[in-house]
């Protein structure tokens, strides 16, 4: 017994110093990374990790808490998984937003930080007025930042973690561009936060503005302070850490001054100078231009230096809200793609342009290699107080959503947004957000719904899983989908929601129904992002390392192959090429979301490329990984067909007959498989013991065939080979267009020896000599083994607490075998399914509330206390007679039955990994696991279990206060190897 207690301290410390050794913080050249943002921190660890991983994500960022927090709570569990990490540890990096570059260097008051009338400095100190409370030299300045710098690169650089880079101010520009124009105290805001941009003005001609004058001053964005803080921040980073850098996420500035009746210019038009394209791309010019300019005490300073990104990143988030107001005014209706929703669309095209085609003149200009990150809108304005307004005739709140708000995309305008993206030449796809949101407080409250709930759980995830956590069930903060878009009826043509659940009078099963219904529609955005992101990772091998070709990136058209539908959106097509610019590769984008399977047309003229460019009629198609045949209309002129869904692309390269063999597999290209159940998983993951396969399908990318290609499957969390087979490919065939070469093998993984927890599994094949792209010969998957449970083990059941088909109990489950203590007869529901939920009764005699369950465990039968000992559940309990939600709701003990007879049991909140059991409907929680081995008292391991007691107890409040009855919930019990 002690000898396997002396082996699971050896497996953690192995799995934690392999963990220390993680791999690359960055990604290969050769992929598309998809990073979410903004997950909900105390929902992140290493499971979250991996679910991200099954659907498709290669990381997450997560922005403003502390670096120590960032660092165990966010980067350990991605080094774990091996996934990517993006932080901006704000306790580190908050010195951004306080100090600028205000005053002359040669001043003590060369970098300031302003207060403002109410600012609490100490205790004994409140500013009264706009004064700078604090000045500092240069070389004090420099020096706080040389520390933050140092802080970070021993954080996140030491061990080798996989931070990817760090994130400077949110929306810089955009934020600036509000101080400089509305604040107006005597230290201007503009003067330091954000402090990216110099205070350059200059005159406008805004004429509409009929304030006398033609001409009026606005900020140009034109040029990045060489000495200011953010320019000297990204340069200690650097020089600290090599490997990373800072860099910003950058908005659109623009200005929409009338759309839907929602006028975008405040009612003060001298501090209204709108954004414009011109502008944007002046502050992306500035960005990538940026220089360091180091402090002399005596002068003169150095010259400037290089200090520019590699890249920066820029969000779009195009689809809005109509209101009400607009929809009676004008008898609008409504529908997707109309007129007037296709035209946010197109402007925010027009703002993406100005930041991707800027980047992209200036890397070809100056040579310099930097690249553009793309955030698509994933979020929408889903409730909240603030979209809701009382009318007085009434007597009730009405839904009156804002023009100009934003509202969840469909899942084919995430598609669509994602590829707008890529095919500006977009390198990495950051969807924001991941996590749902409140913003505001009281009446102007809202929800923003993000591809997860505020508990980083699926929207349409089973309803014990969620219903007693924090997400707002009432009609208010989430709004019942059939009432406004894109769920509403008839908006989508793709998507129609089912019937509402009809109400029933005071039935809590139909309350289960009814919010099952409502959260399923705000569900299907996350449902879709698996094959979205999988089809990105499937073509990211060639796209990734392709670029427009200069002077020939317009070279191609694209048409609609008949009669052109109603609230018709045109497509785009771009022509990339390689580095050497010696192939021509189509990457086209079916805009049109309200139909799929549209036809198009697309030609490209061979005459309009240099001399040697491989041309024919065939093409090879990067998206389904087959040739396609089109004809030769002209003389060099080549047509092809094709067909899309709404929001779909495709890449096509052109060739000129022949393409040497290259394989190709990628992350989505790999599906585990259960044999013995017949399981392909959509969560990989399974119990120490079963044998897994692993399914991998290999591509051949060229018409060279390739015999016997040796191919591995490896544990690269351990370190062990795991099996090999073999592929073989006969070459693509212009004889057969529209088919695959491609070969499956199933490698097998016998876990019986396998360690629990993460592993991160690798498929590849041998090198292959004169292969023309062997970086895409590896794909990799996230594996969790389980330890063994005994319910599952041996019931074949899990005590998972769903309700008992027949034979029921009073407790609804058979999970539970008996019960004792005070329960309340009439308290036992089936209002939540999969939950054990009890009342204890306040009726009984007695100082205080026990409520006890006993285990199914099957007759004639016992545990092995030996092998089973590790506890965890979930539960949460609702104690009124406690005087706060966060307080203790209950404390649990544990007792049981030895094979001798004899009865032992032990307080378990007196465990650190459980401790008392949380008060308040929106407290559940995990609770262990625990080593009952380790209990003081318990005897655990000492004899076989042949009973297994959780027990609840509280105490009753003292007279003359009546006690109240006190609800148990418990979703789920495991004890585990």
């Amino acid at each position: 017994m002690k000898m396997k207690s002396a082996f699971g301290i050896l497996v953690t410390t192995v799995l934690l110093s392999i963990t220390a050794l993680s791999h690359s913080d960055s990604p290969p050249e050769n992929t598309i990374p998809i990073v979410g943002l903004k997950p909900a921190l105390n929902g992140i660890d290493t499971e979250f990790f991996c679910f991200l991983s099954w659907n498709n994500f290669d990381g997450l960022s997560r922005q403003f808490y502390h670096a120590d927090s960032i660092l165990a709570n966010v980067v350990l569990p991605g080094d774990t998984t091996g996934m990517l990490t993006i932080v901006n540890p704000w306790n580190l990096t908050s010195i951004n937003n306080w100090y600028s570059h205000m005053f002359a260097m040669n001043t003590d008051s060369a970098y300031a930080r302003p207060g403002w009338d109410g600012y609490v400095i100490d205790e004994t100190h409140t500013c009264t007025s706009d004064t700078l409370i604090s000045k500092k030299w240069p070389h004090e300045m420099g020096s706080m930042m040389e520390d933050v710098a140092e802080d970070l690169e021993t954080l996140f650089n030491q061990n080798s973690h996989s931070v990817w880079f760090y994130y400077g101010y949110d929306e810089a520009p955009a934020w600036q561009w509000n101080h400089m124009m509305n604040d107006t105290a005597n230290f201007h805001y503009d003067s330091y936060m954000p402090n990216l941009f110099t205070l350059e003005m200059d005159s406008a001609y805004r004429p509409e503005l009929n304030l006398g004058s033609d001409s009026l001053w606005q900020p140009t964005f034109a040029k990045v302070d060489s000495l200011g803080v953010l320019s000297w921040m990204a340069r200690h980073i650097h020089q600290a850490d090599t490997t990373r850098e800072m860099s910003y996420i950058t908005s659109s500035l623009h200005t929409i001054e009338d759309w839907a009746d929602f006028d975008n210019i405040p009612e003060n038009p001298e501090n209204a100078y709108p954004g414009t394209p011109a502008v944007q791309a002046n502050s992306i010019r500035a960005i990538f231009s940026t220089k360091y300019q180091e402090y002399e005490v005596v002068p003169p300073f150095p010259d400037a230096v290089d200090n520019y990104h590699s890249f920066i990143s820029m969000d779009a988030y195009p689809f809005r809200l109509v209101g009400t107001a607009y929809q009676i005014d004008s008898s609008y209706t409504p529908q997707l793609g109309t007129s007037l929703e296709n035209w946010m669309v197109d402007h925010y095209d027009e703002c993406m342009d100005s930041t991707f085609i800027t980047a992209w003149n200036i890397r070809n200009a100056e040579d310099k290699d930097i690249s553009v990150f793309f955030v698509p809108q994933s979020f929408g304005r889903a409730g909240g107080t603030g979209m809701w307004f009382y009318d007085d005739d009434l007597e009730k709140y009405i839904l009156d959503y804002g023009s100009y708000s934003y509202r969840i995309p469909t899942p084919q305008e995430f598609r669509m947004t994602c590829n707008s993206g890529l095919i500006r030449g977009a390198k990495a796809i950051l969807p924001y957000c991941l996590t749902s949101y409140m913003s505001g407080s009281g009446e102007e409250e809202t929800t923003d719904a993000g591809l997860l709930d505020e508990n980083n759980i699926p929207f349409d995830a089973p309803y014990e899983e969620w219903v007693y956590m924090n997400r707002p069930v009432d009609s208010i903060s989430y709004i019942s989908p059939d009432s406004f878009p894109p769920f509403m009826d008839g908006y989508d043509p793709l998507y129609d929601l089912p019937s509402r659940p009809l109400p029933a009078q005071g039935s809590q099963r139909n309350t289960e129904n009814f919010l099952l219904w409502k959260f399923a529609a705000y569900g299907r955005l996350w449902n879709s992002v698996r094959r979205t992101f999988g089809v990105i990772a499937g073509v990211a091998p060639e796209l990734a390392l392709l670029n427009w070709w200069e002077d020939h990136e317009d070279d191609a058209e694209i048409e609609f192959d008949g009669i052109v539908p109603m609230m018709f959106r045109g497509p785009q097509i771009k022509v990339f090429s390689d580095e050497n610019q010696d192939n021509c590769y189509l990457y086209y984008l079916n805009t049109y979301c309200r139909a799929n399977g549209n036809p198009y047309e697309i030609v490209v003229d061979a005459n309009d490329f240099p001399s040697g460019t491989g041309f024919s009629e065939y093409a090879l198609d990067h998206s389904r990984r087959f040739l396609v045949e089109g004809d030769e209309t002209g003389r060099d002129i080549y047509t092809f067909l094709d067909t899309l869904g709404a929001g779909e692309a495709r890449l096509l390269q052109m060739f000129d007959g022949t393409l040497a063999a290259d394989i190709r597999i990628t992350d989505p290209d790999l599906s585990p498989i259960l044999p013995a159940k017949g399981d392909t998983l959509t969560d990989y993951r399974s119990v120490q013991g079963e044998t897994v396969d692993i399914l991998a399908r290999f591509y051949n990318m060229g018409t060279g065939s390739l015999n016997r290609v040796q191919v591995y499957l490896r544990d690269d969390t351990y370190g062990v080979m795991l099996d090999t087979a073999e592929v073989s490919f006969n070459g693509l065939s212009t004889d057969s267009c529209w088919k695959v070469d491609r070969d499956d093998v199933i490698l097998e993984w016998d876990t019986r020896n396998t360690t629990t927890g993460v592993h991160r599994l690798r498929v590849y094949t041998e090198q292959i000599f004169g292969e023309p792209d062997p970086e895409d010969n590896t794909a990799r998957l996230v594996y969790v083994i389980d330890p063994p449970d005994y319910a599952t083990e041996e019931l074949d059941d899990p005590w998972d607490m769903t309700e008992a088909t027949t034979g029921i109990p009073d407790w609804k489950t058979n999970d539970i075998s008996a019960i004792g203590g005070v329960w309340k007869s009439t308290g036992f529901t089936d209002s939540v399914s999969g939950m054990f939920e009890g009342v204890l009764d306040p009726a009984i005699s007695g100082s205080i509330f026990r409520g006890d369950i006993s285990l199914a465990i099957p007759e004639d039968s016992t545990i092995d206390t030996d092998e089973f000992c590790n506890l965890s559940f979930g539960a949460v309990c609702m104690n009124p007679n406690s005087n706060a939600t966060t307080a203790a709701g209950s404390v649990l003990h544990l007792w049981w039955i030895d094979s001798a007879g004899d009865t032992l049991t032990a307080n378990l909140s007196n465990e650190s990994e459980i401790g008392a059991i949380r008060n308040g409907t929106d407290q559940w929680k995990r609770y262990g696991p625990l080593d009952l081995s380790t209990v003081s008292g318990l005897g655990w391991v000492a004899e076989e279990a042949s009973e297994f007691w959780l027990s609840f107890r509280t105490g009753k409040p003292a007279a003359p206060e009546v006690p109240q009855p006190v609800d148990i919930r418990i979703g789920w019990v495991k004890l585990t190897e």
